[in-house]
């Protein structure tokens, strides 16, 4: 199993991140409610081999799902930790199950001809997390 693991400090309180995370759980989980959270699942609807989970949830601290199919499967985890009022440490891991021969080939292709984007994609993922916060705050 493959793993990413990163972390950035945020200037922001782990409650205003965290409400942005149950944001993006109520747009994109129809069935999303806060007190039962985990199991929470969507699939494509014409295309039922990917299905998106949501298998951790703990209020401000953990929001992790899982997105998989018959051949594999990642888990995405954010967690934070609060600092102080305005301050909070976001620890994101990234896990990717083994694949089969198959998969295991296709993503030695797309590391030699793209290179390891996950850092870039992280950054740009605090980067626009950072906007919207900012974005929130200016309209309080």
């Amino acid at each position: 199993m493959k793993t990413f693991k990163s972390e950035a400090l945020l200037k922001y309180s782990a409650k205003d991140i965290f409400n942005i995370f149950i944001k993006s759980a109520r747009l994109n989980f129809p069935n999303f409610n806060e007190k039962r959270a985990v199991g929470t699942f969507v699939q494509q609807k014409n295309n039922k081999r990917f299905k998106v989970e949501i298998t951790n949830f703990e209020k401000n601290r953990i929001y992790e799902i899982k997105t998989s199919n018959n051949r594999e499967s990642f888990v995405t985890r954010y967690e934070l930790i609060h600092i102080d009022l305005d301050n909070t440490k976001l620890i994101f891991t990234e896990s990717e199950s083994d694949r089969n021969i198959f998969g295991k080939i296709n993503s030695i292709i797309v590391r030699i001809l793209f290179g390891k984007r996950q850092p870039d994609e992280f950054n740009n993922f605090i980067k626009n997390l950072e906007l919207e916060l900012a974005n929130k705050k200016t309209n309080s």
